[in-house]
């Protein structure tokens, strides 16, 4: 246990690195009229995403998108290969990541931070330190404050024994302000149908508000919505994280994207992982895997103007599948905003805080204490395969409502 732990710790140390670093590329933009104010770009720079963590602004650390298509899974819900405690492979249809038999994120510790875990397709296992537990997934969203320290695990059961078992969602990781690093920890859980979203009749998109408000809607900012510790909790900093799929290409459909309500207090970042290319406010074309740093004081627009690709050779047969977990094809973006917190950061993997002297004794108190141990029977607990999604906190156990959907 020693030794995965260790393993953990120095891989979160490198992908923390990671989230880092970028590659500025150019906007291409198409022409403009003269009558134009080149002052009043929405987009005023753009990088190139990586295939793991992606650049960040304050108020967030961390953020991954995670798209993985797993086959069928056996009777222990585990995948046909090990893993090698750190696959982490882009190339390849499916990752093991730190797990050996079912993929996921064996227990690891975390202080200082949030989690905010946006799931879209497949399941996850969560248990911690404190003996909280759940499986979500399929929609749900999972947020968790550290606060002065948790231990967790996030395993991927592949639940389907007789078909794949596509995973997808986003990991965010938001920060603390100093006067809450050491908060108490907490999480609550966002089921699928509770998760707001925007359809209109005959329009190819919907819009997903994780966090925060997008126009007139706004997720409910009551203690069950938001952890009470979270920056997010104060409607003031207005964080937000929302998600939007759009399914129709070189066409005259178009989403419009609101101005954050602090305008330009806020730092705001799109994220596009779906699709081949879109075009914002018309003119400035956003090619395939780009991150554009946005001026949030300016609402603007967002057409798809080439969906993704419809399929994929599969490397280990002559057939072919679907690229989109969903059965469909799309372009897709994810935008995080907030009001900075505006405070040192000294980062070591899984501890975030304000000082040098307090990252150490983060680390000094999680090889004292454990951050409470590990009641657990193993560091990669996955519950049983008939069971539904689930959250227990205290020892009260909740099972998700019914889809409506």
């Amino acid at each position: 246990m020693l030794a995965t732990r260790t393993s953990a710790l120095s891989f979160l140390i490198r992908r923390k690195t990671l989230s880092r670093t970028t590659t500025k590329i150019p906007v291409v933009v198409t022409t403009m009229s003269s009558s134009e104010n080149s002052n009043d770009k929405v987009v005023v720079g753009i990088d190139r995403l990586s295939d793991g963590p992606m650049h960040t602004q304050d108020p967030f650390l961390f953020c991954v998108y995670h798209k993985d298509q797993y086959p069928a899974g056996n009777g222990k819900m585990e995948a046909p290969r090990r893993g090698n405690g750190a696959d982490f492979n882009p190339n390849a249809p499916y990752r093991m990541y730190h797990g050996e038999k079912v993929p996921g994120f064996p227990q690891h510790p975390h202080r200082g931070f949030e989690t905010i875990t946006a799931t879209l397709d497949g399941i996850i296992d969560h248990t911690d330190s404190i003996g909280d537990a759940g499986r979500y997934g399929k929609g749900d969203l999972q947020w968790m404050t550290a606060g002065s320290g948790i231990q967790h695990a996030e395993m991927f059961p592949l639940v389907n024994a007789d078909e794949e078992n596509p995973l997808r969602f986003f990991q965010i990781w938001l920060n603390l302000p100093s006067w809450k690093k050491m908060s108490e920890p907490d999480f609550v859980m966002h089921w699928k149908d509770d998760v707001k979203k925007i359809r209109k009749k005959g329009k190819e998109y919907e819009i997903v508000v994780w966090v925060g408000q997008f126009g007139d809607v706004k997720v409910n900012s009551n203690l069950s919505a938001t952890p009470k510790n979270s920056w997010a909790s104060d409607e003031a900093n207005d964080v937000g994280v929302f998600y939007v799929e759009m399914y129709a290409e070189k066409s005259r459909e178009e989403v419009r994207v609101p101005k954050a309500r602090i305008e330009s207090e806020a730092n705001r970042y799109l994220y596009f992982v779906e699709g081949e290319e879109m075009m914002i406010n018309g003119r400035e074309k956003i090619q395939k895997r780009t991150g554009c740093e946005l001026d949030a004081s300016q609402s603007f627009t967002v057409k798809c103007t080439k969906l993704s690709q419809s399929q994929e050779s599969i490397r280990d047969s002559d057939r072919s599948r679907s690229s989109s977990s969903s059965g469909k094809n799309k372009c897709a973006f994810l935008i995080l905003q907030g009001r900075p917190i505006g405070e040192p950061i000294r980062s070591s993997g899984p501890m975030v805080m304000n000082t040098n002297e307090e990252l150490r004794k983060a680390f000094q108190d999680f090889d004292r204490t454990q951050f409470g141990g590990w009641p657990w029977k193993s560091n990669d607990v996955v519950f049983p395969r008939a069971k539904e999604r689930f959250m227990s906190v205290g020892g009260k156990e909740i099972f998700a409502p019914k889809s409506k959907r």
